[in-house]
């Protein structure tokens, strides 16, 4: 597997409240995982964190010989466990009182992913010029493009669009969508906050990663775009590559 993480703190942001973390067990497991913030400075940086820090731990702790539902089993008994750890800690924390965070989170094996989220940041997978987003925003935007009361483009520039409605910490439990699927040939997975979906069109996405080589380039490209659209928000993206046995990318 190819991959790149970046991060960027924006142009106007004081803190960086986005996590991106890669964690690799051995040449057939791997999690990905990008969690934003929210809640201000010490508080949606400090959710962010313990999110992919309880994910991590877990990952590293786990026997890997799991079937696939076993596998999605697991990595929801862990959103919940992030979940309640964040709201227990704002409930004993002042400062912190109302923080939470997004997640969106990908479990890599040899044969398939699991791709499990919360919130707005979201996962595509992108495969012979064809970009398909695999999650759906919890959102209020979402919820009224999905009810008919506005259409897509109403909601680019709806005043309410960074309004979430699912986020781990904001509550004791928390209702995570989970999915798995299987690789396509030469398949390349994106993770990002909403920093980069609020900056660049799906179209441009594309563009970018069908013209440049590696993950490394596709991906600080995209960061790049981001930055030059005007960066009004902390960007945090993964790319993974999933490379065919023979070396074939």
């Amino acid at each position: 597997m190819e991959v790149a993480v970046l991060t960027h703190v924006g142009h106007y942001r004081q803190v960086n409240e986005d996590s991106g973390e890669v964690i690799k067990r051995g040449d057939d497991a791997l999690m990905a995982i990008v969690a934003d913030g929210m809640g201000g400075h010490q508080a949606g940086d400090v959710a962010s964190q313990m999110a992919v820090d309880h994910l991590r731990k877990a990952f590293d702790e786990v026997d890997l010989d799991k079937s696939n539902q076993d596998w999605e089993d697991w990595l929801l008994h862990q959103i919940r466990g992030a979940n309640q750890s964040i709201f227990d800690y704002a409930q004993q924390h002042e400062s912190h009182y109302g923080m939470g965070t997004t997640l969106a989170v990908t479990l890599c094996f040899k044969e398939y992913y699991i791709v499990a989220h919360v919130g707005d940041s979201r996962v595509y997978r992108y495969h012979d010029q064809q970009l398909e987003k695999v999650t759906e925003d919890h959102s209020l935007v979402n919820e009224l493009v999905r009810t008919g009361q506005i259409s897509e483009e109403q909601a680019e520039i709806h005043p309410q669009r960074n309004v979430i409605t699912r986020a781990l910490g904001t509550d004791e439990d928390v209702k995570a969508d989970i999915r798995t699927l299987f690789y396509l040939d030469h398949e390349h997975i994106l993770l990002c906050s909403d920093g980069l979906t609020n900056m660049i069109e799906e179209e441009q996405m594309k563009d970018i990663l069908d013209q440049y080589p590696t993950a490394d380039e596709k991906a600080a490209v995209l960061l790049q775009y981001a930055l030059d659209a005007g960066g009004d928000d902390n960007i945090t993206l993964i790319l993974l590559h999933k490379i065919d046995e023979d070396g074939r990318k």
